[in-house]
């Protein structure tokens, strides 16, 4: 059972992994010494420091994360205090370029490439990138992710259904999770490489899934997720080929706000292949890092911190207008959990239909 203080420093999402001796000694701190400390902040705190973003309020009356970080830390055991001040928080940080724009990627991709590369070096300066909607890297399409590391004189191998350049690399294939194999070894990509960035609209968690089964191990990789579905559902658009559906004239239909996979689908096949969540780039992508390369020292915020600013639930694209959608859409834990489409199928309609989601929000509905 947690004690007072450390119910707290839970509750405000940061929850640093002690030792047991220093944990010990402040788990013997008294709510009281929290009390206090809290109610003298403003004493605590240096006057040059509150005018920092790291330690000021919210400019409504209310504590930030990082002010209360500051008044705990007056009081602190002195082991305590040390251990905790050893701690990077620049995963944390990250998160401040959610929603902000790169010149050279869909959104903040650019960014966060660069501060996550900057911590954990690189290999080959490989890169993946499927879902390359444009036929190069300055024209048309919503934009590449690979862009900014191409111009740094990172190379790789780019994908989309349709389109086709030699002198980028870029090659034209539907992918699915059966075939994803065998075209990266195709165009001989390394096992071990530095970036993937999945972003087709459509069954990508199959084709990741695929690309990991496979034993690649990208250092990071992003995936786009559908900011329509909240954490409770882990919901994703189907891979026909795992159904044996004959994809021979296989011809990509963009399904609005069903697109792709909710944020808690692709975190059942991040984490199962080792790898944790360390940014969420507005509603747009998902950034993963691989868990070999996290250090001790690191403050990486649970999942589920990431969303705490994130607009789910919110109608994102054309809202379904028949029910024909729930014939594509799978609850992915329970496929992970029973191998059965059709339970998946079944356990995605119970979940959605009466969700009153906006995407599903169908009105008078006659089913067969």
């Amino acid at each position: 059972m947690l004690s007072a203080p450390r119910t707290i420093m839970k509750g405000l999402g940061f929850y640093p992994k002690w030792s047991k001796h220093i944990r010990y000694r402040w788990v013997a701190y008294s709510a009281g010494v929290i009390a206090i400390a809290l109610l003298s902040l403003h004493s605590a705190v240096p006057a040059h420091t509150r005018t920092s973003p790291h330690h000021s309020n919210n400019g409504d009356g209310s504590l930030n994360f990082f002010s209360i970080k500051s008044a705990l830390n007056t009081s602190m055991p002195p082991n305590a205090k040390n251990e905790l001040n050893t701690k990077d928080y620049w995963i944390v940080d990250l998160h401040r370029l959610s929603g902000e724009k790169g010149a050279k990627s869909q959104g903040a991709q650019d960014f966060y490439f660069e501060q996550i590369f900057k911590k954990t070096g690189t290999t080959n300066r490989y890169f993946v990138e499927f879902g390359f909607n444009e036929p190069g890297y300055t024209t048309g399409g919503s934009g590449a992710n690979t862009w900014s590391l191409y111009d740094s004189g990172w190379r790789g191998l780019l994908l989309d259904g349709s389109r086709e350049n030699a002198e980028i690399n870029l090659h034209a294939h539907y992918l699915f999770e059966r075939n994803i194999g065998s075209v990266l070894a195709k165009y001989e990509v390394p096992k071990d490489f530095d970036l993937l960035s999945c972003d087709m609209d459509s069954h990508d968690i199959f084709v990741l899934r695929g690309i990991l089964k496979s034993g690649y191990r990208p250092r990071v990789f992003t995936t786009e997720y559908n900011a329509n579905y909240p954490l409770e559902y882990a919901i994703t658009l189907i891979d026909p080929t795992i159904i044996d559906a004959d994809v021979s004239a296989y011809d990509f239909q963009f399904k609005q706000c069903a697109w792709g996979a909710s944020a808690s689908a692709l975190r059942i096949v991040a984490e199962k292949f080792g790898y944790t969540l360390v940014g969420r780039v507005g509603a747009l992508d998902l950034v993963w890092l691989r868990n070999d390369l996290i250090k001790d020292d690191w403050e990486v915020p649970a999942f589920e911190w990431f969303f705490k600013d994130a607009p789910l639930g919110e109608l994102h694209h054309n809202k379904q207008t028949s029910d024909d959608i729930f014939e594509f859409l799978l609850d992915f834990d329970v496929l992970e959990k029973t191998g059965s489409v059709q339970k998946s199928k079944e356990a995605a309609r119970v979940n959605l239909e009466p969700s009153g989601l906006a995407c599903f929000n169908f009105g008078s509905l006659s089913h067969l």
